[in-house]
C-alpha cells in the first residue's frame, strides 16, 4: 500500500465517522435506538469478515469507512441514553468506568491481534496471518450480537428511558 492509499483509508475512516454522526439522531428517531444498536453490531460482524476477503485497499477503505459510521451511531446512541438515565451525581463516574473498559481494550486488542497474526504466520502466508485478525474481530462481534441482540430492543430502551432518574438532594 502506498503513502496516498494509506492516507486515503484514514480519510475513509474519517468521512464514514462524520457521515455516522450526522446522521446518527435521524437514524435512531427513525429506525429506533434499540434496532439501530443491533444493526451496528451486525454491521460490524460483517465488515471486518468482508475485509478480510478484500483484494484491494479501496475496499478496504469503504468497509472501514462504514465500520467507522456505525461506531459512531454506536457512540452517539449510548452515550445519550447514558445520559438520559443514570443520575446526574453518578453520570461522572458511570462515564469514567464505561471509558475505561472500552478504551482500555484497545491495547488489550491490538497485544491480541499482534499474538493472532504471530500465530497463524507459523502456518500460513503473512497477508492470511494480517487478514485474520479481520475475522476474528467478526466473530467476536457476531457473538456479541447474538449474546445482546434480545436486550438491544426499541421497547426494552424506551421502557428504561421511562423510569424515573432520581434527583440528587445534596
Amino acid at each position: 500500500m502506498s503513502a496516498l492509499a494509506f492516507a486515503l483509508l484514514g480519510t475513509g475512516m474519517a468521512i464514514g465517522g462524520v457521515v455516522g454522526g450526522v446522521t446518527a439522531s435521524r437514524l435512531s428517531r427513525r429506525l429506533g435506538p434499540g434496532t439501530c444498536l443491533a444493526i451496528t453490531l451486525a454491521a460490524l460482524t460483517v465488515f471486518p469478515i468482508l475485509n478480510a476477503f478484500s483484494r484491494h485497499w479501496t475496499m478496504t477503505t469503504v468497509l472501514l469507512g462504514l465500520s467507522s459510521m456505525v461506531g459512531v451511531l454506536w457512540n452517539v446512541i449510548t452515550v445519550s441514553f447514558r445520559q438520559a438515565i443514570i443520575p446526574p451525581r453518578l453520570l461522572g463516574r458511570i462515564n469514567s468506568a464505561y471509558r475505561f473498559f472500552a478504551w482500555g481494550m484497545m491495547p488489550i486488542g491490538a497485544a491480541l491481534g499482534g499474538i493472532i497474526v504471530a500465530v497463524v504466520d507459523t502456518f500460513a502466508s503473512r497477508s492470511i496471518a494480517l487478514r485474520s485478525t479481520f475475522l476474528v474481530e467478526g466473530v467476536i462481534c457476531g457473538g456479541l450480537f447474538v449474546a445482546g441482540r434480545h436486550y438491544l430492543s426499541n421497547e426494552r430502551i424506551e421502557a428504561s428511558r421511562a423510569l424515573p432518574v432520581p434527583v440528587s438532594t445534596g
